[in-house]
């Protein structure tokens, strides 16, 4: 699925806030439109700005923090 099919399906659920899972395992088939799937074990989020805004270039925005839930 393309980027912007995710980024499509993701507005469509959630507006403007964005709610993406990370993990291993499947979320279910509700939750998984909004899934990326990551590795078992430990692993390393990176998050890729196309077209950054002036804030995101010069340190003033701040990527909001992963938060883990159970």
């Amino acid at each position: 699925m393309s980027d912007s099919k995710v980024l499509e399906l993701i507005n469509r659920r959630f507006g403007q806030r964005k709610q993406v899972i990370e993990q291993h395992e499947s979320p279910g088939k509700v939750k998984e439109p909004n899934w990326l799937p990551a590795p078992e074990g430990p692993f390393v989020a990176v998050m890729r700005l196309y077209w950054p805004k002036a804030e995101a270039l010069n340190g003033t925005w701040k990527l909001p923090p992963l938060k883990r839930v159970q």
